[in-house]
């Protein structure tokens, strides 16, 4: 009886120990609500991720090239470093994208939301976006096509 005892109590401890794990982990991946932008002599001046969010969605969207973007946020001793994930036009070439898209994330958080302390830039391919065509153009490519019906010799 003791022995289902304590094998039951060390069940728990190591329940709570991997409960209190997972937690920590939680809490530390989660992403910041305000990055620090920079000090003023009157204080601290804060951006909300949201606003990073419209800033690095905007200036992708001037990019022809670059479409959906995805961004992570990450904060460590008060340097702001991103992960944004893109989808490339098809035929697109991500060495020629990445430093202009680089160089033009990184201005426009510097001089619109005033980040000073800006770290890592990552830009991951997550795809390629492909030609769309408009439903209409779907239609009539749909309706124009033969439709082969195969019977069975009996």
């Amino acid at each position: 009886m003791q022995d289902a005892l304590k094998d039951g109590n060390v069940l728990l401890a190591l329940c709570g120990v991997v409960l209190i794990l997972l937690f920590l982990t939680l809490l530390r991946r989660r992403q910041p609500t305000k990055i620090l932008a920079y000090h003023s002599e009157n204080g601290r001046v804060m951006v909300s991720r949201s606003a990073i969010l419209e800033l690095v969605q905007s200036a992708c969207r001037q990019i022809e090239q670059v479409h959906r973007p995805t961004v992570r946020i990450r904060s460590r001793r008060g340097v702001c470093h991103l992960k944004v994930g893109i989808k490339l036009e098809s035929g697109g070439k991500l060495r020629d994208l990445e430093n202009a898209l680089q160089l033009h994330l990184r201005q426009s958080l510097t001089e619109t939301l005033g980040i000073e302390q800006l770290g890592n830039i990552d830009i991951t391919a997550t795809g390629f976006k492909n030609p769309a065509k408009s439903r209409y153009a779907r239609a009539q490519c749909a309706a124009a096509e033969p439709i082969h019906h195969h019977r069975n010799a009996s």
